[in-house]
């Protein structure tokens, strides 16, 4: 790239993301110059690095880690860091920007779609999704009558990675348990005279099956 600023943007195509100190950076290519970047920074909506030292310029000569007010890579200390992560693709298409206008110092702003890469679900224009190259997709519908928010994955984990205990099933966990009381309101007891009579109080057995549907979650629904 010629020397001297450059206050305008450029399309890149992300050709690598594996930045060596893994700062989230991504290496491109601009088409209209045949050149590549060093390792850019992504703009993200939150995010940062707790730390005791947050002062400095806004990035290293390569694009890289931001410099602390003595000279050296900015370290987190303190504390971990925290935000939104979600790193372009391998061939995905960005807009990139330069900080202050220095070639050195690129900044993905975002990417965008085309016809080689559309969107996820592109033909429904009523929905907001965030969804992985894997294909673990969160939806958001504003499709009438209330919309809905569905979260789509293989394995679906909620409390962190010990969260090990298996959701229940409410409609086939309902089905059991009214069967339960039913069975247990109709039991009896063999004896020398024969079957014992039902309970006397079978019908706070059976009473209890119209609340069963109270438990029943009429907003979160899983799949069985």
């Amino acid at each position: 790239m010629q020397a001297g600023k450059q206050f305008g943007t450029m399309i890149g195509v992300v050709i690598d993301r594996r930045d060596p100190q893994n700062l989230g950076r991504v290496r491109v290519r601009y088409p209209t110059l045949g050149i590549e970047s060093g390792w850019a920074r992504v703009l993200v909506p939150y995010g940062g690095a707790s730390g005791a030292d947050q002062q400095g310029a806004p990035g290293g000569a390569d694009g890289g880690a931001p410099r602390g007010r003595r000279g050296g890579a900015r370290a987190a200390v303190g504390g971990s860091a925290h935000g939104f992560k979600a790193i372009p693709e391998e061939g995905d298409e960005v807009i990139v920007g330069f900080i202050e206008g220095d070639p050195k110092l690129p900044l993905i702003l975002g990417s965008t779609y085309s016809e080689r890469n559309p969107p996820p679900m592109r033909r429904d224009i009523d929905v907001r999704v965030l969804q992985s190259p894997g294909g673990h997709r969160i939806t958001l519908a504003d499709t009438p009558p209330g919309g809905k928010i569905t979260l789509e994955s293989g394995d679906v984990r909620l409390g962190g990675a010990n969260a090990l205990q298996p959701a229940v099933l409410g409609n086939a966990l309902n089905r059991l348990l009214t069967q339960l009381l039913n069975q247990l309101a109709l039991h009896t007891h063999g004896s020398a005279a024969g079957p014992t009579s039902p309970p006397v109080n079978a019908v706070a057995f059976t009473g209890q099956i119209s609340g069963l549907a109270s438990l029943l979650s009429q907003i979160v629904k899983i799949e069985r």
